[in-house]
């Protein structure tokens, strides 16, 4: 399967259309690069089409585009992504390789088998580039290195409806360094796009936050707040700020109640907890769902750590619903609110198992040889 992905996703780019995203890319970077904010209400000029991504994204398209423009982007992001599945791969062998090579050779694969490989390789999209980054992330914050976790994340926001949910990464040994970094580096970026565009930082951030009606989120073609806006006849950016709102509070509920687990939590459960949440509350296309690799990898970690009916079923649950191609699932009646069912559950008993842990406890980690990290620094429930 991940060998069929892979290949037919690069197959795919020689298909008249293929690419279009990247395409769509290189026609606003080439606007603001010219002085113009890609985004016709805001240049006040007819005609633009307006970019559905932050201002602080705008200047990161200078690493796939300038100077070369689409061509040179188009294979910065090809060689990127497939240079993404190996660190995503590595990751899988690093947390996985305790319970011998099968496994291990499952989880170099957990990315590469998700069948939204296929479109991001097909249209030239960040997921896999922001997934990588994310993963990054993970390692950097359980190594202690906050400031270099930051930038990960603010990198990997490229994609915010990919990387935001990882955020909760930094409760680990309260390591608010890295969020100071990765917020600055974006404030940092935005401010520059909107000083090389000549337009104000409040007019930008009052079209996102009034002005944008949020409305190509219906056009999802996976269950979340676009759809489900839909299915009620609501505002979808209405939809979409209640659910980010009430996401921010249940979170900070969680610190409050539960602080001292969640600054021990175990990063690996924690990371998938993250991915599968971030799947189920933002807008996502398909090809977004590279983004449960980690998932994926924590599930298959549980089950040969603390073999269990729970983490049986998860861990056959998870990887099925995630590995299985769209048109496969789109046949099956109510298969869309199962996958979102499974994943919710998933999320949750991550969760649990990421902060059921404590200094006085043993690490049922401690036998696994996954990092240079010491075992003291991972422990999960016995």
């Amino acid at each position: 399967m991940s060998a069929y992905n892979v290949g037919r996703g690069i197959s795919r780019t020689r298909e008249a259309g293929a690419l279009g995203d990247l395409e769509t890319r290189a026609a606003e970077y080439d606007l603001f690069r010219s002085g113009v904010y890609p985004n016709g209400r805001l240049a006040g000029r007819r005609g633009i089409h307006y970019t559905v991504y932050p201002p602080y994204a705008l200047p990161m398209f200078a690493a796939f585009f300038e100077p070369g423009g689409f061509r040179q982007g188009a294979f910065v992001i090809g060689t990127a992504s497939l240079a993404s599945l190996v660190v995503i791969g590595w990751y899988g062998v690093r947390e996985l390789r305790f319970a011998g090579p099968a496994l291990a050779a499952t989880g170099a694969c957990a990315a590469s088998a998700i069948a939204g490989v296929i479109g991001c390789l097909w249209v030239g999209q960040f997921s896999l580039v922001s997934t990588a980054l994310l993963v990054m992330q993970i390692v950097c914050v359980e190594r202690g290195r906050s400031a270099t976790a930051g930038l990960c994340f603010a990198l990997a926001m490229l994609k915010p409806q990919v990387a935001l949910p990882f955020v909760m990464l930094f409760v680990r040994d309260r390591q608010w360094r890295g969020v100071v970094t990765g917020m600055a580096v974006l404030a940092a970026l935005s401010l520059l796009a909107c000083w090389w565009t000549g337009l104000s930082p409040l007019r930008v951030a009052q079209h996102w936050a009034f002005g944008e009606s949020l409305a190509w989120t219906a056009q999802s073609d996976t269950l979340g707040p676009g759809s489900l806006a839909t299915a009620l006849g609501l505002n979808p950016r209405l939809v979409q700020f209640v659910i980010l709102g009430l996401s921010a509070c249940l979170a900070a509920g969680a610190w409050w109640v539960a602080g001292r687990r969640l600054a021990n939590a175990d990063l690996v459960p924690l990371a998938g907890a993250c991915g599968l949440a971030g799947a189920l509350l933002f807008y996502h296309r398909s090809y977004d769902h590279v983004m449960l690799a980690p998932a994926v990898i924590a599930v298959l970690a549980r089950v040969a750590a603390v073999p269990t009916p729970t983490s049986a079923a998860l861990a056959a649950l998870v990887p099925a619903t995630v590995w299985l191609p769209n048109r496969f699932i789109d046949v099956v009646p109510y298969a869309r609110v199962g996958q979102a069912v499974i994943w919710t559950a998933a999320a949750v008993v991550l969760a649990v198992w990421a902060c059921r842990i404590g200094p006085d406890r043993p690490a049922a980690a401690a036998t696994r040889p996954t990092s240079s990290v010491p075992p003291r620094e991972r422990r999960a429930l016995p």
